[in-house]
């Protein structure tokens, strides 16, 4: 292979990669809206498929959930908390509802630790409101937003053992 086909064979995979995961992530989605509305467990093979591949730790295939992750440069276990978190019963899933609570957590997050530079994201999580189960559920997402620029005005710096967030100048 030439270097451009070898650059559009791996473009074409990550983006193969993305749509299998988008479409799994979609599939849960409709799972939970079948739930809150109906209380049904779900009947479609496709939405059952998309729970057990999500669950799934193998990497025997090129397409198990782990690979397609590490193809995309995610952690597979906080994307599974993200699809998870992101997907539960009751919730709106237009996108504003899911929206909203990232926009309004990332604002917690940004006050705290423009507050408490060099907080934890389980310090920042253990004095800011959130849905989540428990502090650790919140710090994971935390992290998670952050590790993906999704905190603007914040970012994530690895010393020693620890992840610590810190202020960064927003451009205008």
């Amino acid at each position: 292979m030439s270097p451009r086909e070898d650059t559009q064979f791996l473009t074409g995979l990550i983006r193969l990669a993305k749509a299998v995961l988008t479409e799994a992530a979609k599939d849960l989605a409709s799972e939970y809206i079948d739930d809150a509305a109906t209380g049904a467990y779900p009947t479609s093979r496709e939405k059952a498929h998309a729970k057990t591949w999500l669950a799934s730790t193998s990497r025997s295939h090129l397409f198990d959930f782990g690979n397609i992750c590490r193809q995309l440069d995610f952690d597979p276990d906080l994307m599974r908390l993200n699809i998870m978190a992101s997907y539960q019963p009751g919730r709106p899933l237009d996108g504003s509802g899911r929206a909203t609570e990232q926009t309004r957590l990332s604002a917690a997050v940004r006050k705290v630790v423009h507050v408490n530079p060099g907080a934890t994201a389980l310090d920042v999580a253990a004095v800011i409101q959130h849905n989540y189960r428990n502090p650790q559920d919140a710090g994971r997402k935390i992290r998670f937003l952050c590790r993906q620029g999704l905190v603007d005005g914040v970012e994530l710096r690895k010393e020693g053992r620890q992840a610590r967030l810190y202020p960064v100048e927003v451009a205008p």
